[in-house]
């Protein structure tokens, strides 16, 4: 007799399962709903220098990335181009890509030349702030349908204790170009940074090294 019963409490069980599988199974009356990572789409080129010191500030490459044209330029100083003839007068966007994924991964790594180059630590922006208003694109061979304003800016590159401390100082000239998608019948509005033209300085004296050579350093 306990036997039995046992058996009929095990069948119900089963009965059970079976049913609560059944009804997980039921994809049209309950999918699962899969959500996506939204765009980055700074609506306005406030919120893109935002979203850009941010993403600088963590080592988060892919933040980086996002915000960027696919046709973005980061023109360097002259000596910079003349020290790294490889490189050409700019970084595009494949050459940034590269950069920024070994510069933020936070591991030493070797360059095309064979010197090694120390895992980065920390970044800081101590300044990072617009000189003027925005105003159409100067350069239009390189940045058309673009807007750009003066930055002035102190960027720290921590390397550590036991390596010296990048430290790129004064201005750079900043492009950022205006795009439009629909979105549910409306209309959204969104920037990318076009481009940048390194003006920081360099001076060893106080080991003041240009942005782009910085960049240079990690290709």
């Amino acid at each position: 007799m306990k036997r039995m019963k046992k058996s009929r409490w095990a069948l119900a069980l089963l009965s059970v399962g079976i049913m609560a599988l059944a009804a997980g199974c039921g994809g049209d009356d309950d999918p699962v709903q899969v959500t996506e990572d939204p765009p980055v789409e700074p609506r306005t080129p406030e919120a893109l220098l935002d979203a850009f010191q941010a993403g600088y500030e963590a080592r988060d490459s892919d933040q980086y990335l996002a915000l960027l044209d696919t046709d973005f330029q980061f023109i360097l100083r002259e000596e910079t181009a003349a020290r790294f003839p490889d490189l050409g007068p700019a970084l595009d966007f494949a050459e940034e890509e590269r950069i920024h994924q070994r510069m933020f991964s936070g591991e030493g790594v070797t360059d095309p030349g064979g010197d090694p180059r120390p895992g980065v630590r920390e970044v800081v922006f101590y300044q990072f702030r617009a000189q003027d208003g925005w105003a159409d694109s100067d350069d239009a061979d390189n940045f058309p349908n673009a807007i750009w304003a003066p930055f002035e800016l102190d960027l720290i590159i921590d390397c550590g204790q036991e390596f010296s401390t990048y430290k790129a100082t004064g201005q750079a000239k900043i492009y950022v170009r205006e795009y439009s998608r629909m979105n549910g019948g409306e209309e959204v509005t969104f920037f990318k940074l076009a481009g940048m033209v390194d003006l920081t300085q360099s001076d060893k004296g106080v080991e003041r090294t240009p942005w782009g050579l910085i960049k240079a350093f990690y290709r």
